[in-house]
């Protein structure tokens, strides 16, 4: 991974932030895709989408930015962090978004 690889190989680097940066790029259209299909996406619910995933962008810049000269691993180390809790919190959402689809399903019946 990024966290152990980068700092002894460059190709490793390179490698790694060109696929962290791809696949940062879908999480975008695909959470929003996914919302789409479990509530209506509304103009409030885009803008506070839209927000909440600008506002994060910037927090990353201003805490890589401020250790990266000193302590030049903390992007790997964020983006594995980062890594894990996305896959814990889409795990997570996806426990509920299923929970609330049975419960709908069975006011339906």
């Amino acid at each position: 991974s990024l966290s152990i690889w980068a700092e002894t190989s460059l190709f490793c680097l390179k490698i790694g932030v060109a696929l962290a940066g791809a696949g940062v790029a879908s999480i975008f259209a695909s959470g929003m895709l996914w919302v789409k299909n479990i509530i209506p996406v509304t103009n409030k619910v885009g803008a506070v989408l839209t927000m909440s995933c600008s506002i994060a962008s910037q927090v990353y810049c201003m805490v890589i930015g401020s250790y990266i000269e000193s302590q030049p691993m903390v992007f790997m180390h964020l983006m594995t962090v980062t890594m894990m809790a996305l896959v814990v919190s889409f795990g997570l959402a996806n426990i509920v978004a299923t929970s609330v689809r049975r419960g709908w399903r069975k006011q339906i019946l």
